[in-house]
């Protein structure tokens, strides 16, 4: 008899810890749906806000579907719309679903059936597995709507390469937009672009100079590197204070060199000539970019800020992969030869500052904000925008 009970007490044990184990999973979901909740009403506030003070939205530019809308840390940061609260596991990393052999929960029925029999005094003790199954269910569809709402792909020009629909500009970070940012803080933001499905990570080797490769190499240790498309630039440099571009071949090989050092990588997934150098011919330049592709420290090559002239004879070369070049509703000028001719050639565009390095975001009062050192109060904000948009024939 004694030994029939402490049996009892035993299951009755084992019972109460599965009831514990259960409650808690099931918090843990509600906690991770009310978090997701709460950022989805936050960004429609902060959308319908937006849209009465006539502020514009990235998602009102008209965007073709190759065309890449990246945001630099200036915009995010300037940005009405909230961003996301800091790196929130999915919820089925933090409660795994374990996996079970076909035909496995018929057995468990068949035996909770007969300790039920058994144990006819513990059914009051036992709860109900149907509201449990019916949450289950919709914590399930909540996360699945969550997951949809990750950044998806889209296939970059026409060469093969795929991108993650919306970049992550990195020149902020480091370089141009005030003080120096904490590296562990950028790198936390990397990853939590990462996490939500950003993965087309962009730099220059001008950017710090070289701090901002550096912090991308840091921020894609441990296997984050296989998960990202990483782009870097080259062309631009200062030299006793003149800002000086080149495009020779020995200084395209070196700067892709020393950037795959820097960034410590084997491989670069798109090199962009940042500036084009007009005392070099482009085919000379594409030449050499062609060179470093068969030797596989660069898969793709690519111009920014090239005319269309320009983008069509050095495709001739090489194939060009994408073109990156500033296209807003502020800036609106390449549609009138260049998206036609990147369109013509099947070249990915990469539209750099959608919102116009935080004007867009903050409007007006967007200079009052900044400080001395940032190089958009330093100089006029219709003047960096233009400077910004310097071409290949050297127009301004």
């Amino acid at each position: 008899m004694e030994s029939q009970m402490e049996a009892q007490r035993k299951l009755l044990r084992q019972k109460e810890d599965e009831v514990a184990q259960i409650q808690q999973a099931r918090s843990d979901l509600e906690k991770e749906l009310a978090l997701a909740k709460e950022e989805a009403h936050a960004h429609k506030r902060a959308m319908d806000a937006a849209k009465k003070a006539r502020i514009p939205q990235v998602s009102e530019l008209r965007k073709p579907e190759n065309i890449w809308l990246p945001l630099d840390i200036q915009e995010i940061e300037d940005s009405p719309i909230p961003a996301s609260p800091a790196l929130t596991p999915v919820v089925q990393e933090l409660v795994p679903t374990p996996t079970e052999p076909e035909g496995s929960h018929k057995e468990e029925d068949k035996r909770n059936a007969a300790e039920k029999e058994e144990s006819p005094s513990m059914e009051p003790l036992m709860p109900s597995t149907d509201k449990g199954k019916q949450a289950s269910s919709t914590f399930e569809m909540e996360l699945k709507k969550y997951k949809a709402s990750r950044i998806g792909k889209i296939k970059l020009g026409s060469q093969g390469l795929e991108v993650s629909a919306q970049g992550l500009g990195c020149m902020g970070m480091s370089a141009f937009y005030g003080p120096l940012k904490p590296e562990q803080d950028m790198i936390t933001l990397i990853h939590h672009a990462i996490h939500n499905g950003v993965t087309f990570l962009d730099t220059a080797d001008i950017y710090g100079p070289f701090t901002n490769e550096i912090l991308l190499g840091k921020a894609l240790k441990g296997g984050i590197r296989v998960k990202v498309q990483l782009v870097t630039k080259f062309a631009n440099s200062f030299e006793d204070g003149k800002w000086v571009i080149r495009g020779n071949p020995v200084y395209v090989r070196a700067a892709c060199e020393a950037s795959l050092k820097r960034l410590d990588v084997d491989c670069i997934d798109l090199y962009y000539q940042h500036r084009i150098d007009t005392s070099v011919p482009i085919e000379v330049t594409i030449g050499e970019l062609k060179k470093l592709v068969e030797e596989g420290k660069i898969k793709y090559n690519s111009l920014s800020e090239a005319s269309a002239s320009t983008i069509r004879r050095a495709h001739a070369v090489h194939p060009i992969t994408a073109v990156q070049l500033e296209w807003s509703l502020w800036s609106r000028d390449v549609e009138e030869e260049i998206i036609p001719t990147c369109r013509k050639l099947g070249i990915g565009i990469v539209a750099c500052s959608p919102l116009v390095r935080g004007f867009f975001s903050t409007a007006p009062k967007l200079v009052e904000t900044l400080s001395n050192d940032d190089v958009r109060k330093q100089r006029n904000m219709l003047y960096h925008v233009v400077y910004a948009r310097v071409n290949a024939e050297g127009e301004a």
